[in-house]
């Protein structure tokens, strides 16, 4: 499927971006997903400052049906033949997507930027630009332009009032993960003189911040990361992150964003489309994190939410004393889900793991009719296959502890180890106006509980979902 799109008549950029086909994934097993699980979606991106008229021409493909994503927006479209024609009041993200998701197109509506590069700006104008690992400087912006496509990775190692910005790409196309490195390639070379060890390695994906303050990533698209897409880490503080957006994530363990051990935070008004979990609040788990730390202050709201393979919206807490408490998440739309749209989990536990004041408000979930299931693969040479019995593939809400004991590394858990001293404790979590759309697709709220575990005070209002099951 192609397209070819007009603003007021003026004709648009196409982009290209890899995405996962199939939901189906496995721990990472040593070498990166084969292409054939993958197909070819498209974006386009565009600043406007008035309602507009957007042109869809649908290229060799007959349009049967249509749906524009988040459905809360309630977008208006008309069809004219194989054209379509959409009103656009206002600065926002959506699909169109044709005749199902597969090849979707992905709208990015944004406002004006007015920046002015000064003479600490590191500027990409428009055209290629191959930057290899770069690390940005205290006090430095990065603005890709319109029209840019870089070719890198951005790494803030512990540096203070540090801007990205823009709407260009910022492609990581070109790198492996990071264990696919021999142990003396770029990047890895450079980041273990940093003093980043061998395991985190992996983590320097699209976009990292470690142990920066005041940051603030605003507009620029993230394509293609080699794992997780954009991450604050290791006791990052005052982070805005704004009108971003994460497209062309195929391969393993390509989060979109996670905020690990992270400190007053906002993430808004963006778009992620990921292979694996779309956006994670983390508690310590990497190197140089510890239980003496806990993510508190974050509010993430008004984004749109691709999820491809595991969860929507997570909080996550690993292997160390944690807290994790004053998360707001507030007029989130999930248009694709593919497990858990919410989820609040434990893996490996401490014996101390505190959540705290967290809230859910206004959540749109749009759950599909015609879903594909997620597999986990056990043979890498086994075929997609899913056995479509009835089983709905997406849980609404999940509370519990997955895995205790001690971590083994690669997501195992020694399940023999001693947990009897483990406590681990949501309190004062609430859920209101949690919808599922469609009103024959509820999905079901899933809490798993155990005598290590506590729950307190845990309210539901307002919300349209399924069955509560009890594990």
């Amino acid at each position: 499927m192609k397209y070819s799109c007009f603003i007021d008549n003026k004709m648009l950029t196409v982009h290209e971006a890899r995405v996962s086909a199939i939901p189906y994934n496995t721990v990472w097993p040593g070498r990166q997903r084969p292409l054939d699980q993958t197909e070819e979606a498209y974006f386009i991106s565009f600043d406007m400052t008035k309602p507009t008229t957007l042109s869809i021409n649908v290229v060799e493909t007959e349009i049967e049906r249509v749906a524009i994503r988040p459905l809360e927006f309630k977008i208006p479209c008309k069809k004219e033949g194989n054209r379509l024609i959409l009103t656009i009041e206002k600065p926002m993200n959506f699909t169109v997507e044709i005749n199902g998701y597969h090849h979707a197109l992905h709208v990015f509506a944004n406002p004006k930027d007015d920046f002015t590069p000064d003479e600490n700006t590191l500027y990409f104008g428009p055209g290629e630009h191959n930057v290899g690992l770069l690390f940005p400087k205290a006090n430095q912006t990065v603005y890709i332009a319109e029209g840019a496509t870089v070719y890198g990775s951005i790494y803030i190692y512990k540096q203070n009032n540090v801007t990205v910005r823009g709407r260009g790409i910022l492609d990581s196309s070109k790198f492996l993960r990071g264990d696919e490195y021999k142990i003396d390639e770029e990047p890895r070379s450079t980041l273990k003189k940093l003093g980043v060890t061998d395991y985190d390695t992996m983590r320097a994906s699209c976009f990292t911040a470690y142990g920066c303050k005041n940051l603030k990533v605003e507009g620029v698209i993230f394509r293609d990361a080699p794992c997780w897409t954009v991450t604050t880490r290791n006791h990052c503080e005052n982070v805005e992150i704004d009108n971003i957006k994460i497209v062309g994530q195929w391969r393993y363990n390509s989060d979109g964003v996670d905020l690990c051990t992270t400190y007053n935070a906002t993430l808004k008004n963006s778009f992620i489309r990921s292979f694996d979990d779309c956006i994670v609040v983390r508690a310590p788990q990497l190197d140089g994190e510890d239980g003496e730390s806990g993510c508190e202050n974050i509010e993430i709201s008004n984004n749109v939410l691709w999820c491809d393979w595991g969860k929507n919206l997570e909080l996550w807490c690993g292997k160390y004393d944690a807290y994790v408490k004053n998360i707001t998440w507030q007029d989130n739309y999930l248009i694709h889900t593919a497990q858990y749209a919410i989820s609040i989990d434990t893996w490996y536990g401490s014996d101390r793991i505190t959540v705290d004041n967290i809230r859910y408000e206004n959540i749109f979930i749009d759950t599909d009719t015609d879903p594909m299931y997620p597999i986990y693969q056990n043979d890498l040479d086994a075929p997609y296959a899913p056995n479509e019995s009835g089983k709905n593939p997406t849980v609404a809400v999940y509370l519990g502890a997955t895995k205790l004991g001690r971590a083994l590394g690669n997501q195992k858990a020694d399940e023999s180890s001693d947990v009897s001293n483990f406590i681990v404790k949501y309190k004062n979590i609430s859920f209101k106006n949690v919808i599922c759309n469609n009103s024959s697709t509820l999905l079901p709220v899933e809490l798993k509980q155990h005598n290590l575990q506590k729950f307190e005070n845990i309210t539901f209002s307002g919300c349209k979902l399924g069955d509560t099951i009890i594990k």
